[in-house]
C-alpha cells in the first residue's frame, strides 16, 4: 500500500479532499479548536459538591447575599489578530510585532450581584510609570509575572474581601459571615492553612479537581463577558481615536491607565442577572432571568467592530484571538 502511494507521487497524483468536504455537509460535522477543559470534568464529584454546598449554606444559615465566588483571569491588553488574508502567490502573511503585555484581573461577586468587590487587578511594576495608583479604579497590586500568588491571594481575602462583607453586612443589618467559594489552585490554597476571618465567620471551600470549567460562576459567562465589553473598547479607540495616524502609532498611543479604566468600567457594566444566570450551575432554584433580546445585536456590534479593525490593521481575527 505504502509502495503504491510512492508510485502515485511520482506521476504526480495528489487526492481531492472534496468527499471529506462533503463527508462534513452531510452529517453536520465542522473542525473547532480544542478550548478549555470541559472534556476533563468530572461529573460526579460535580454533583457531590452541589449537595456539600447547599448543606455548607445551610449549615451557616447565609442568604444568597452572602455567597461569593472569585476567580482571575489573563488578559493579553493590546495583542491584535496572529492571522492575515494574502494573496495566492504570498508563502507567508507579512506581520507585525504582537504586544504580549499581559495582566491578571480577578473579579468577585456575591450570588445576587448586590456585591460587586472592586476588580483586583495584577501588574509587574509597584509603581508604574505616570499612574497615580491611588487613584485607579481598581485594586492594584503587583508579582513578578503579574500572575495571582498565594501571598497576593490571602492579603486580598484579609485587607479588603473581610473588610468588605463587614461593611456591606452592616449595610444590609446581616450577621457579618459569609462563605467564599474557590477553585483549589495553588494560589488558593494552601494544605498547611485554612483561609477565613479571625473570628471564622467568614470561611472557604474549595472546589474538588476537574470540575470547576463546568461549575464555577466567575468562568460562566461573566469573565468572558469583561473581556468583550473591554475589547470594544479598545477597538473603539483604536477605530475613532487620532484618525490621522497610523494603525501601529494608534495602538502605541494607548496606555496602561486608559486599559486600567476600560476594564474596571467593562466590570461595572456586568449586570446583576448575568451573575446571577452564572450560579445556575450550582445553585438550584435561582429565579428564571428574561432572555436578553439585545445580546444578539451586542454580538453583531461586536463584530462590526471587529470587522472594522481588521480592515485597518490588515488581519484575519478568530474566535480564539477575540478571546485572549
Amino acid at each position: 500500500m505504502f509502495q503504491d502511494r510512492g508510485l502515485y507521487a511520482v506521476h504526480g497524483f495528489s487526492a481531492s479532499d472534496g468527499w471529506m468536504h462533503r463527508f462534513k455537509q452531510r452529517f453536520g460535522l465542522r473542525v473547532k479548536a480544542v478550548t478549555g477543559e470541559k472534556a476533563s470534568v468530572n461529573v460526579e464529584a460535580y454533583l457531590n459538591f452541589k449537595k456539600v454546598l447547599q448543606k455548607k449554606i445551610q449549615e451557616m444559615q447565609l442568604s444568597l447575599s452572602q455567597v461569593f465566588n472569585a476567580d482571575e483571569s489573563a488578559l493579553f491588553i493590546k495583542l491584535l489578530a496572529t492571522r492575515s488574508v494574502v494573496t495566492c502567490d504570498e508563502t507567508v502573511a507579512s506581520g507585525r510585532k504582537q504586544n504580549k503585555t499581559r495582566y491578571t484581573f480577578m473579579p468577585c461577586s456575591n450570588i445576587d450581584g448586590s456585591l460587586k468587590l472592586p476588580l483586583y487587578f495584577i501588574c509587574t511594576a509597584a509603581k508604574p510609570r505616570g499612574i497615580n495608583i491611588e487613584e485607579l479604579p481598581v485594586s492594584y497590586n503587583h508579582s513578578k509575572k503579574a500572575w495571582m500568588t498565594r501571598l497576593l491571594f490571602r492579603q486580598w481575602f484579609h485587607e479588603e474581601f473581610v473588610p468588605a462583607v463587614r461593611k456591606f453586612s452592616a449595610e444590609r443589618g446581616l450577621e457579618p459571615k459569609a462563605l467564599l467559594v474557590l477553585d483549589n489552585c495553588t494560589s488558593h490554597y494552601d494544605v498547611d492553612e485554612s483561609l477565613q476571618s479571625d473570628d471564622g465567620l467568614i470561611q472557604v471551600i474549595y472546589f474538588p479537581p476537574n470540575v470547576t470549567a463546568e461549575c464555577q460562576p466567575m468562568d460562566q459567562a461573566v469573565i468572558n463577558a469583561i473581556k468583550r465589553k473591554y475589547k470594544r473598547k479598545l477597538m473603539l479607540a483604536l477605530i475613532l481615536e487620532n484618525e490621522h495616524l497610523s494603525f501601529e502609532e494608534r495602538l502605541k498611543k494607548i496606555n496602561h491607565q486608559q486599559c486600567i479604566s476600560w476594564l474596571a468600567t467593562s466590570w461595572e457594566e456586568i449586570s446583576d442577572k448575568t451573575i446571577r444566570n452564572s450560579w445556575k450551575k450550582l445553585i438550584d432554584g435561582l429565579p428564571e432571568d428574561a432572555v436578553n433580546v439585545d445580546s444578539k445585536a451586542a454580538d453583531d456590534d461586536f463584530k462590526a467592530l471587529v470587522s472594522r479593525i481588521d480592515s485597518l490593521a490588515g488581519t484575519k481575527t478568530s474566535e480564539q484571538d477575540i478571546d485572549l
